[in-house]
Order: C-alpha cells, then structure tokens, then sequence
C-alpha cells in the first residue's frame, strides 16, 4: 500500500488529495493499519527513506511557515 500512496502524499504542489476507497480493496490487514495511520497521524511509519523523507520536508517547509505551522521534523 505504501508504495501506492507515495505520490498522493508526498506532492507538496499544494494540490487537495482525496483517498478513496472501499472494503472490497482491503487485501491484508496491513492495508488497514496503513489508513489508521494516515488518519490519526498522517503518515505511514517508515513509507520514505530518510533521504527522500527530507527531500519531501524541504519541499513543504516553506509553504508550512508561510502558513504558521512549524515543521519540527529534522
């Protein structure tokens, strides 16, 4: 699922993301825990290397402090 979810989550082009989906696409347990993660913390533990998880928070930082919002993730 992560690899699926990558390119939604990790865009920071300011574009809204909507993640649709139902039962019938649950294939493993894993599948579901992902989503819970998304939903109550918003991300998925360990779906980026480091490398490409700075890149990712480089990429947002600004538009977070523009917005008022600290990026406390070093």
């Amino acid at each position: 699922m992560a690899r699926n979810v990558r390119p939604a989550l990790s865009g920071g082009e300011g574009k809204d993301v909507v993640f649709l989906f139902s039962d019938s696409q649950i294939k493993t347990e894993v599948f579901v825990e992902d989503i819970n993660n998304i939903l109550n913390a918003g991300e998925v533990p360990n779906m980026f290397p480091n490398d490409e998880r700075m890149v990712v928070l480089e990429m947002v930082r600004p538009e977070a402090a523009k917005l008022g919002r600290a990026c406390l993730v070093r």
